[in-house]
């Protein structure tokens, strides 16, 4: 199908909500930590149009609860649940005041679980996938899978994830899934997260190969790297054996599209944003070509099925990049060969040039002369490689090689930065299909069209998901065994009865017998609540009648 048929196609369903069905299918797509500027600098590099340039609806606002500036996780939680949240919150409602403009704190609702789009649609009947080159436990998917009160609690988003009932995930991050003493592993839960997975039936691919040649109907789990796969502008190179984004993603589609109910499908070009924190112009570049051919993989399907919503949105802008730098920009006009010349040269990541090259085992100005010699055919004279390795006493950023960027950009080509953090102006919307937003909207709102495009009431969700375990078993003793920090087990004793619900899993034990529950067990440290599905209350009696209806 031609961009011009797309184009035609999105004219066609991308009306107002209110005059649209719901959508079978949804997919979101996220270009973490992409802004305009990254758009323009990507069609340039092509030479033609962007997959996303006929679907262009409108722009994203995209401060927080507590920030005009927000991080991954505070976004993501908006795109997911519709609801605003704090710096590092991760599918949970903000505990404490924010910014005058954000409604005030809800007494008994601090920090509570909050359903995001993936487990209403799960609960609608619809298989759910997701989609990174980053890991499964990284911020944009976590806020997907996951509820903690920080987006650092790997281990927790991780075997909560596990327990989702995906019938796709394609990513990094292996190393969550293992326990320590196996292979690259760091659970210190003793859990081997896929060994348990294996056991129920889930499919694991760890090869392009092997993700290419599966022809079966899921569930699977395709993990490609032991942390985060390859930078795509390294990947023929560090990362061989893994697919790209656009792979990943028709193969998720492949997946889900079997089931006639349909489907729910995340995909985050997650690199992106870490070259743009690294002032890496070449991961920028590289990796947003490579979301955009995903997002013309996505847009195809659309297409041709009719009844699929593919919503487009970064999250925020990382680094602040513009087309024209301070340090180099002298006179007008400049060509596209003038932005780009100097950007052609760069075929490595500076993660790459650093790591692989020999800069972080000797970081000497001789060292860094040499690796971005070899690597993109410049020569650093003394004071800029002493401006690299300066940058390792200035940034508080764990990346040692954020500097190579930061001086190749200011001295060598017409692209500028403003540091290596994140910064807080609107962001591109883009749209395709039934329910498909438009207009300035606020972050949260990407959420609530989801919901109403999959025609689910995401309230209701929450509330029969996650329900206080008192409120859920009344007339019972429940306690928190604390035994082992690492494994949590919520204990219900009453009425002849002793039941455990393990936290994070999805699972109800009673009296040895052991029962799936349809959401995962949330414990929150902050007010010392665990939130359970109302399912569990109604499966030991506890409860009566019938659970809160979800769909609209």
């Amino acid at each position: 199908m031609t961009r011009l048929t797309i184009a035609l196609v999105a004219t066609c369903l991308a009306l107002p909500a209110a005059a649209q069905d719901n959508a079978r299918n949804v997919i979101m797509m996220i270009p973490d930590g992409t802004s305009w500027e990254q758009f323009t600098l990507t069609r340039l590099w092509l030479g033609r149009p962007l997959a996303t340039d006929p679907i262009l609806r409108g722009a994203v606002m995209t401060a927080n609860h507590d920030s005009v500036i927000t991080d991954s996780a505070a976004a993501g939680t908006a795109f997911a649940s519709g609801h605003f949240s704090y710096t590092g919150a991760v599918g949970v409602l903000p505990g404490e005041p924010g910014l005058a403009a954000r409604a005030p704190i809800v007494p008994g609702t601090e920090y509570r679980p909050v359903a995001s789009v993936l487990e209403a649609a799960r609960l609608s009947g619809r298989s759910v996938g997701t989609v990174v080159t980053a890991t499964f436990t990284t911020a944009t998917n976590a806020v997907y899978i996951a509820h903690t009160t920080a987006r650092s609690a790997g281990p927790d988003i991780a075997e909560q994830g596990a327990h989702q009932g995906l019938a796709v995930f394609l990513g990094g991050g292996l190393r969550d899934f293992l326990p320590e003493g196996v292979e690259e592993g760091r659970r210190t839960d003793g859990a081997n997260l896929v060994e348990e997975l294996t056991a129920d039936g889930v499919s694991f691919l760890s090869t392009r190969d092997e993700m290419l040649a599966y022809q079966g109907s899921g569930p699977i789990m395709g993990f490609f790297a032991m942390h985060a796969m390859a930078p795509e502008v390294d990947r023929a190179v560090t990362g061989p054996t893994e697919p790209s984004l656009a792979e990943m993603t028709a193969t998720a589609l492949s997946v889900l599209s079997q089931d006639p109910d349909g489907f729910f499908l995340m995909v985050e070009g997650s690199q992106i944003d870490w070259g743009g924190h690294q002032t890496d112009i070449a991961t920028v570049l590289h990796d947003h070509v490579a979301f955009d051919e995903a997002v013309q993989v996505a847009l195809d399907f659309a297409a041709a099925d009719g009844n699929t919503l593919v919503i487009v949105a970064p999250d925020h802008n990382s680094g602040g990049m513009a087309i024209g730098n301070m340090s180099t920009y002298d006179t007008l006009p400049l060509s596209e060969d003038d932005i780009l010349g100097p950007i052609r040269a760069l075929d490595a990541s500076a993660m790459y040039v650093w790591e692989d090259l020999g800069i972080e085992d000797d970081p000497t100005i001789p060292a860094v002369q040499a690796a971005v010699r070899e690597a993109w055919g410049v020569e650093f004279t003394d004071d800029q490689a002493q401006d690299v390795l300066d940058v390792l006493n200035r940034e508080p950023r764990d990346e040692d090689y954020d500097g190579l960027g930061e001086v190749y950009s200011r001295d060598f080509t017409h692209i500028g930065w403003v540091g290596h953090e994140h910064t807080g102006g609107e962001v591109p919307l883009f749209g395709f299909g039934p329910g498909a937003p438009a207009g300035l909207i606020a972050a949260p709102e990407i959420g609530q069209a989801v919901g109403a495009a999959l025609g689910v009431d995401l309230a209701a969700v929450s509330d029969r998901l996650f329900a206080p375990a008192e409120e859920v078993f009344t007339g019972r003793t429940v306690t928190l065994d604390a035994a082992n920090p690492a494994d949590l087990v919520l204990r219900v004793e009453g009425n002849g009865q002793v039941a455990l619900l393990p936290v994070n899993r999805n699972v109800m034990i009673v009296d040895g017998v052991e029962q799936r529950l349809e959401g995962i067990v949330v414990h929150i440290e902050a007010t010392g609540t665990t939130y359970v599905p109302r399912e569990a209350g109604l499966l030991l009696g506890t409860l009566t009648g019938e659970l809160p209806a979800i769909t609209r």
